[in-house]
């Protein structure tokens, strides 16, 4: 099942409920990827449970589409392409849908409905700009250039 679609123009991106990343334009074969981001220490991707996007919506931003998982080993990261990473950190909060302006990616995260705060990214490198937590949120991990920790497989 998919969830809340990123569409422009005629073409379609969206997120499964479990690990698929897929973009399909009419007249076009589309493209399906399974995403990996398995624990830090993991040698083999194959090992590590599959995502759990819970179809969170994608979006759209000037370095790409935003996408993130915030269920099974948390991350948030931005790809110019479906197979092409700009950036990816990894998180410990919750999180809420996704909007933006210009450069900046906004979202609400913490807490078990992720309404403890809301933050800011630069869409380009995923550090945070600003925060507003009144009641704290914790200090997050800082963005990461291509992990080592994060793997596609595309499928037909």
């Amino acid at each position: 099942m998919l969830g809340h679609p990123l569409i422009e123009g005629e073409t379609f991106t969206a997120l499964s409920q479990d690990d698929v990343l897929m973009k399909w334009t009419p007249g076009t074969d589309g493209e399906i990827v399974t995403l990996a981001h398995p624990l830090a220490g993991t040698p083999e991707p194959q090992l590590t449970p599959v995502a759990a996007f819970g179809g969170y919506p994608l979006a759209r931003c000037s370095a790409g589409f935003f996408l993130a998982d915030d269920q099974v080993n948390p991350f948030i990261s931005v790809f110019s392409a479906l197979t092409n990473l700009v950036w990816h950190r990894d998180i410990l909060n919750r999180l809420g849908v996704p909007a933006v302006q210009q450069d900046l990616v906004f979202a609400n995260a913490g807490g078990a409905n992720a309404l403890n705060a809301i933050v800011a990214l630069d869409s380009s490198t995923g550090a945070t700009k600003w925060k507003y937590a009144p009641n704290g949120l914790g200090e997050e991990p800082s963005p990461n250039d291509r992990s080592p920790n994060y793997s596609t497989v595309n499928h037909c």
